[in-house]
């Protein structure tokens, strides 16, 4: 049985890979990532999980690294022009460097560049913090709300009571 389970991950990756490998444009013009593997995300995640769930320290690392670098070329710009060797240091560096984004939330509100990619960066930072706490609570069991009782034990005891 588990082995037909990894089947299920083995016979799509393989099929991706081969198409993928057949075309001339493997890359799927000026996209942040390859475009063709994206259909495989979707079926790496379950594998991914439970490699974070061994390794959680580098499964950490290997997230925030992630998210740095996906957010980092989304402000700047997520559609480099295919001519660009290597858009991490020709583009994308020089362009957070020199203040050059691609409109977002803060710098539509007025605030200067530098300044949204903080506030965004900030934002999400506590959110994974609060996120990373409140699941790994001993307190909150598998399907209990995370909303805790806002009311002192004693109260509840009187409430029981009547």
């Amino acid at each position: 049985m588990v082995g037909l389970f990894w089947l299920t991950y083995a016979v799509p990756l393989l099929q991706v890979l081969i198409i993928s490998g057949r075309v001339w444009d493997w890359q799927a013009g000026p996209t942040l990532g390859p475009r063709y593997l994206a259909p495989l995300l979707p079926l790496l995640a379950i594998p991914c999980a439970l490699a974070v769930r061994r390794f959680p320290k580098i499964g950490l690392a290997l997230a925030a690294a992630s998210i740095a670098l996906t957010s980092f070329a989304v402000l700047t710009d997520a559609s480099p022009p295919g001519r660009i060797y290597n858009p991490l240091t020709e583009l994308h560096l020089p362009a957070f460097l020199n203040g050059k984004f691609q409109p977002n939330l803060g710098i539509v509100v007025g605030l200067p560049p530098h300044l949204s990619a903080a506030l965004y960066f900030t934002v999400l930072a506590f959110g994974t913090a609060w996120l990373w706490c409140a699941t790994r609570d001993p307190q909150v069991k598998s399907g209990e709300s995370l909303v805790t009782d806002s009311h002192p034990p004693e109260a509840n005891k009187a409430n029981e009571a009547v």
